[in-house]
């Protein structure tokens, strides 16, 4: 048996975005709610700051939500297992936030 490795990647920006756009397109389940739109100025605030984004992202939609940085959508969800650091700021904006 011989063994094939994987297709080789391109590094033409404008091939890769196409390429994004057509593999997106393509997924027949739905991404989960969220923010799908392109936004510059969500890439500029996730580049400055993620958490706060990320925090927004979990109180508006919930611990699962999709989020387009730049022109590719990215599903979003606490991990399990993150440092205490990124636990405590999640724990702390669910206990701040208006009920």
């Amino acid at each position: 048996m011989t063994l094939v490795g994987p297709p080789s990647i391109s590094f033409n920006p404008a091939g890769r975005l196409t390429g994004d756009l057509v593999a997106e397109r393509r997924v027949e389940v739905p991404f989960p709610p969220g923010e799908t739109l392109f936004s510059v100025r969500r890439t500029r605030a996730f580049a400055r700051d993620p958490l706060t984004l990320l925090l927004d992202g979990y109180d508006r939609f919930g611990p699962v939500f999709t989020m387009r940085i730049f022109h590719g959508n990215s599903r979003r969800s606490p991990p399990r297992r993150h440092p205490p650091t990124v636990k405590d700021s999640f724990r702390s904006a669910v206990e701040l936030s208006p009920a």
